[in-house]
């Protein structure tokens, strides 16, 4: 194409686990000049769910000249022709026996695309370094001629990854979790706060306790007390359920 988004190749991937919406297919579009892919969660690989993709891509990006596709169900039908008839579309079906000469190629753009859970290429993580690409290979995607020590890297991505598992387990534990209610006279524990003490956290305990509860206060908040006095000191806090 002469343009974006004037040629497209569309494709089905799945069956995956049936989703809560009753998704269980992914219908791929890339742009024969720019390779920018868009995705749609399908029910189907049918004609109903290509069109309503087609729909919604062509509000985004406007109606392009060509679709290619596989000789799928979902692209012979005389649904899906008259659609492209409306619009003015030339559909080309196409079986692609030669598939298998650019997997190379697929795989060179996959470990050179930036991943935005590891914050970096997966190709970089793992060597230290950004290649440099011929143009209409891949993007330049050289940043700095400098060689990274990619031990330093991974352990980097670890933390990083680490930290997203951490935060949507936060949040599906909030959206999902119902709060634990206590009573007066409950034993707990509770997690210990970081400290600016200049200690490192690794030698302190990970919770403090035994507590015991002594008032239950609004919206999941509890007031608890050590069970004994400490050097003449009573510990007494307000704590959230959440750091249970």
């Amino acid at each position: 194409g002469k343009r974006p988004f004037e040629i497209l190749n569309l494709d089905h991937l799945g069956p995956f686990v049936k989703s809560t919406r009753g998704n269980q297919y992914i219908l791929v579009m890339i742009d024969n000049l720019t390779k920018y892919v868009k995705l749609y969660a399908v029910r189907s690989c049918g004609t109903d769910g290509v069109i309503t993709s087609l729909e919604k891509f062509i509000l985004q990006f406007g109606i392009p000249r060509r679709i290619i596709s596989d000789r799928g169900t979902a692209y012979t039908s005389r649904a899906f022709g008259e659609y492209c008839s409306r619009y003015v579309i030339q559909a080309t079906m196409e079986t692609d026996r030669t598939w298998d000469k650019h997997i190379t190629e697929v795989e060179c753009n996959l470990n050179n695309a930036y991943n935005q859970t590891m914050g970096d290429t997966p190709f970089h993580v793992l060597y230290g370094y950004f290649p440099s690409f011929k143009d209409g290979v891949l993007r330049h995607v050289v940043k700095d001629d400098v060689w990274d020590d990619s031990t330093r890297l991974q352990e980097r991505v670890r933390e990083r990854i680490t930290k997203e598992h951490e935060l949507w387990k936060l949040r599906y534990d909030k959206k999902h979790s119902k709060p634990i209610m206590y009573r007066k006279g409950d034993i707990v524990y509770i997690k210990r706060p970081p400290e600016a003490t200049g200690e490192s956290t690794k030698l302190q305990p990970k919770y403090r306790g035994p507590l015991i509860v002594t008032q239950g206060l609004p919206n999941d908040v509890y007031k608890v007390s050590a069970l004994r006095a400490e050097e003449g000191r009573q510990y007494v806090t307000t704590v959230h359920v959440s750091r249970r």
